[in-house]
C-alpha cells in the first residue's frame, strides 16, 4: 500500500526524529528557523547521503531514484517537507534579507492546530 504516492510504509513519529536531527531540528515542535545556507553549514546533505538507507526504506523505489540521488539543499528541503506531511506538519517559507542577501527561511508548523483554530472561529447564526 502506498502513502501519498511517495512512501511504501508509514513511519512512526519516533523513527522520524533521527531524520529531523539531520536537519539540526530537535523534533516536530522545534520552532527553530533555518535557511538553505544553514543546511550547508550544518552539513545536512552529507548527513542525508550517509543515512540514505533509512530514507530508502520509506520511499518507493521509483521515487527514491528521483529524490535521493544527486542530493543538494533544495532536494533536502523537499524531502523534509514530504516527511512532515505524513504527520500533518509542513514547512512555512518566508523570504528574508540576511546581511543584504535574499534567502528563504523555513519553519516547521502544525497543520491540524491551524485547522482546529479555524473551526473555532466559525459559527452559525440563525434567525427565526
Amino acid at each position: 500500500m502506498t502513502i501519498n504516492q511517495l512512501f511504501k510504509k508509514r513511519p512512526t513519529a519516533e523513527s522520524i526524529v533521527p531524520i529531523l536531527a539531520l536537519y539540526n531540528l530537535a523534533g516536530f515542535e522545534d520552532s527553530k528557523s533555518f535557511t538553505k545556507k544553514d543546511l550547508a553549514v550544518f552539513g545536512t546533505v552529507q548527513k542525508l547521503e550517509d543515512n540514505k538507507s533509512i530514507l530508502e526504506e520509506l520511499y518507493l523505489p521509483c521515487k527514491a531514484k528521483i529524490y535521493l540521488n544527486d542530493l543538494n539543499e533544495k532536494k533536502s528541503v523537499t524531502i523534509l517537507r514530504q516527511i512532515l506531511k505524513l504527520f500533518k506538519y509542513n514547512l512555512k517559507s518566508t523570504e528574508k534579507y540576511i546581511q543584504g542577501e535574499k534567502m528563504i527561511e523555513y519553519n516547521i508548523y502544525c497543520l491540524f492546530k491551524k485547522e482546529e483554530q479555524n473551526s473555532e472561529d466559525k459559527c452559525v447564526i440563525s434567525f427565526d
